[in-house]
């Protein structure tokens, strides 16, 4: 799976961007892993999933007969006659354990089928949504939420499994829960309720985009009464990231605040808003003369984004993200190489400063500074032909 904010100047997204405090977080990836694990035991807590959600598998490797002599019709009931429904889940949750990928996903889906009277199997499909198949995740994820087994059911079983699993299986979790989409968004709003879940949740949110859109009224919500940082940081990426134009006066009121921490974060969000965030120009401006070097970059790229039509307000942000090349806090000239990077400006004064990074003996930042380069198209050519052939880079 692509993380959809890849696209979206995703290295803005970093912790170490939001504060100024330097107090540590946990890192994003691994945050994100956690959230699905969290989450899972929420399924049953949003309103029942639609009929099409639970789409009968497809795609998969056609089962052979040895599959389906394997278990994929279940066995009749007592005089040849269909099963008890103890029984056919009894069945099911073994054809779970099957080796073929096609009927571990059919058996994940008649279990979803069977709706409330297939919560027996709920432990070993909360388990499947971490299966190394994504057929199998899916299936086994939309079972669950058919079967809406609720929260006191699936905690422990979550819990335990989150103590179990390595960071493979837990990130197997993410991708399936990501995939569910705008399905599972209002057991994401549920989850923002949840003092311990509500930052997982909105990582997740910002994961789905803005397909994720109606959570808005609840990150708006939650962001006036939360008071932890780390917490702040995640509800206002994850409405930068939801795309909705109705956080605006919350984000800009955070950015003009010199007193808060989350003003980087805002500026951010802001700026993944674009045209829609106009009149945050102001704001972005103010910013840009901010005595703190990473706020500035990430101002100034956000009123590129936010108003892209004002020549001066540009040439302003343009020249401080060059300028921000040469930074000595290696945040801020990280900021200024992925701000340029995204707004792929006409800036020849960057190539200069860019050779100077190439040449530094930081390997990270100078693979960062390879990214512009091959940004800013053919005026970098010559540089770029020339640092390639260097067999450290």
């Amino acid at each position: 799976m692509v993380f959809r904010h890849s696209m979206d100047f995703r290295p803005f997204l970093s912790p170490a961007f939001f504060t100024n405090t330097g107090s540590t977080m946990k890192r994003f990836d691994t945050a994100l892993a956690a959230l699905c694990v969290s989450v899972v035991f929420l399924f049953g807590c949003g309103p029942s999933a639609k009929k099409d959600s639970a789409a009968k598998p497809s795609g998969a490797a056609p089962a052979t007969n040895a599959d389906r002599d394997s278990g994929s019709k279940p066995a009749g009931g007592p005089g040849g006659g269909a099963p008890a429904a103890g029984d056919q889940v009894g069945q099911l949750i073994e054809k779970l354990k099957d080796a073929s990928p096609a009927v571990r996903a059919e058996a994940a889906y008649q279990l979803g089928e069977l709706g409330e009277a297939a919560k027996p199997a709920i432990e070993s499909l909360v388990a499947l949504a971490a299966d190394d198949d994504a057929q199998v995740r899916a299936a086994a994820a939309r079972a669950v939420l058919k079967i809406r087994p609720g929260r006191e059911v699936t905690r422990p079983i979550v819990k335990k499994l989150l103590a179990d699993s390595d960071e493979a299986v837990r990130m197997r979790f993410l991708h399936t829960l990501a995939d569910l989409g705008k399905e599972v968004v209002p057991n994401l709003i549920e989850a923002l309720k949840d003092d311990e879940l509500a930052k997982y949740a909105c990582i997740v949110l910002a994961e789905i985009g803005p397909e994720a859109a109606d959570a808005a009224p609840a990150l708006i919500e939650r962001l006036k009464s939360e008071k932890r940082p780390e917490v702040r940081q995640q509800l206002i990426m994850a409405l930068g990231a939801v795309e909705s134009p109705k956080s605006v006066p919350d984000l800009i009121a955070i950015v003009e605040d010199k007193t808060n921490e989350s003003r980087i974060p805002a500026a951010f969000a802001l700026g993944r808003l674009g045209p829609s965030a106009k009149e945050a120009a102001a704001a972005l401006g103010k910013g840009m003369d901010d005595a703190d070097p990473v706020l500035k970059m990430v101002c100034a790229w956000a009123s590129v984004k936010v108003n892209p039509d004002d020549q001066a307000s540009k040439e302003k942000a343009i020249g401080l993200l060059v300028e921000g090349l040469s930074s000595d806090n290696p945040l801020a000239q990280k900021a200024a190489m992925r701000a340029l990077a995204d707004l792929r400006p006409k800036a020849p004064g960057a190539l200069p400063a860019i050779k100077r990074i190439l040449e530094g003996a930081n390997r990270e930042v100078a693979a960062e500074a390879l990214e512009i380069l091959a940004s800013l198209g053919a005026p970098a050519g010559e540089q770029l032909t020339e640092t390639l052939q260097k067999p450290e880079l």
